[in-house]
This record gives structure tokens, sequence and C-alpha cells, in this order.
């Protein structure tokens, strides 16, 4: 085993429930975990792409992704990660978060 600086127990762990992450009324404390106690643990950049320009992609408005994207952002932000996000970019605009953001 390691030393208790290193080790934890199973029953410490705390897991996200499936009804957690449906419910955005709810706030979640931060959790870090024994190898990586740094705040924030890193960044996440989440772009949600809802709107396309039909005429160029033939893909229509994507209903429903704001609702995944504040899942998957809170899920981000109890696991410790600083979120950056970012909603119907240009290809252009993009390149640009994802090259020099």
């Amino acid at each position: 085993m390691g030393s208790p600086e290193t080790s934890m127990s199973v029953d410490s762990w705390r897991y996200i429930t499936e009804s957690e992450l449906s419910d955005p009324n709810l706030a979640y404390p931060r959790v870090l975990t024994p190898n990586n106690r740094s705040n924030p643990r890193g960044v996440c950049l989440l772009i949600n792409q809802r709107d396309f320009d039909q005429a160029k992609t033939g893909q229509e408005r994507r209903d429903g992704t704001d609702v995944d994207a504040d899942i998957i952002e809170r899920t981000f932000i109890k696991c410790g990660y600083s979120v950056n996000r970012a909603t119907n970019l240009t290809l252009r605009k993009m390149e640009y978060l994802l090259d020099d953001g």
C-alpha cells in the first residue's frame, strides 16, 4: 500500500450521478484527487456549435446543444477545471482560439 499522503480509500471518492448531471440548478463543489491538487487542474475549452451556415454545410440548427454544453461545463468544473466556453464560432474564430487563444 502507498503512504497515507498518496493513498485514498475507495469510499472517499466522490462520483457524479446521472441525476446530479441532469439538474441545472445544482452547484457542485470541486473535487481534487490525490494525484493532482492544483486548482484549477487545467483549462477546458468548450465549443458549442449549435448554428451552421445551412447553405454551405447542409447542417441544420442543432437544438438542445445548450443543455448538453451546460452539463459538460458543470462536469469539468466539478472535476476542478477552469472552463472557457464559446458558442457558434466561425471557422476563422475557432482557428484563432485554438492557435492563439
